[in-house]
């Protein structure tokens, strides 16, 4: 089988905006020599921040809790976050599996992260169940995380949940890591938004939808969970088609709203051909803040 690595390699760069809290984020011990801890600014405490962290003279002046932040060359750890369930196996509005999307925009930021030195891990899973792995920072690593990605997701396949995923993350993965979750469409701001607030607690995270197929398009579509084709909508009653796009486009501007205000920078993929654009818009977008 042709290396899923070699697919996706491309020559982006990775940024981290982030001020770094405490003096063990490491510096990218194997591409440079020495490191930076610098000190950088002041927050008030959150929930889960290192007690040996508090300047404790700064908080007295202040009246509550102060935590100090450093600002560090640090090695990374990108955290691919993806639903492997049967709705991954669906097509994207391209014609391609949503699944083959997904690997190509974890095969490129793993890439930039290998080259960089940097580790990569993943927590993917589906009906319940959550598989992590470990960061290493190894091509055939983040070629059996791509692969994982590739195979886990048909037809038969349960359900995948973002949320039980990101859960995970919250309550396990306790080393600072830049979280990029690529999720399917649908995702509801109202069940994100609870979780993605104590993962930004510890971890920058990344956002990128893959898109559906248009039912109302006039295109003849799949339904992956009971294997049957779906009726052309607009053939059915015209009105629906108008009851669908106004329900989708209020549930995206929630969900985009919830993001924003969450300090997580998206994007959305909807063929093979926009991945590279889309990744790039992404990084872009994260970067300026």
């Amino acid at each position: 089988m042709p290396s899923l690595v070699r697919k996706v390699r491309t020559s982006l760069s990775i940024h981290a905006r982030r001020a770094t809290i405490g003096l063990l984020d490491g510096g990218y011990a194997s591409i440079h020599t020495g490191r930076s801890h610098d000190f950088d600014d002041l927050r008030e405490y959150v929930a889960g921040d290192d007690v040996r962290d508090i300047d404790w003279k700064a908080s007295a002046r202040h009246g509550a809790p102060l935590v100090k932040r450093y600002v560090a060359e640090r090695r990374h750890v990108i955290r691919c976050v993806v639903p492997t369930g049967r709705e991954m196996a669906a097509s994207t509005p391209g014609g391609e599996r949503k699944a083959d999307l997904a690997v190509l925009v974890c095969g490129i930021l793993g890439s930039l992260a290998l080259g960089h030195g940097d580790e990569v891990a993943l927590v993917s899973g589906r009906g319940g169940r959550v598989t992590g792995s470990r960061a290493l920072a190894t091509e055939s690593h983040l070629e059996l995380l791509l692969r994982r990605i590739d195979a886990d997701p048909t037809p038969a396949a349960p359900p995948g949940d973002v949320v039980a995923l990101l859960e995970h993350v919250a309550r396990h993965e306790r080393t600072r890591s830049i979280v990029l979750v690529v999720a399917d469409d649908g995702v509801e701001a109202d069940r994100v938004d609870p979780v993605l607030r104590r993962v930004r607690v510890r971890h920058e995270v990344l956002w990128m939808t893959v898109a559906d197929v248009d039912p109302s398009g006039g295109r003849t579509v799949r339904d992956v969970a009971r294997g049957t084709l779906l009726p052309d909508v607009g053939s059915v009653d015209p009105g629906l088609v108008a009851l669908f796009e106004a329900s989708e486009t209020e549930r995206t501007h929630r969900l985009e709203q919830c993001l924003r205000r969450l300090g997580v920078s998206s994007a959305r993929v909807t063929c093979e051909d926009d991945v590279v654009l889309a990744v790039l818009d992404l990084l872009a977008r994260h970067a300026r803040g």
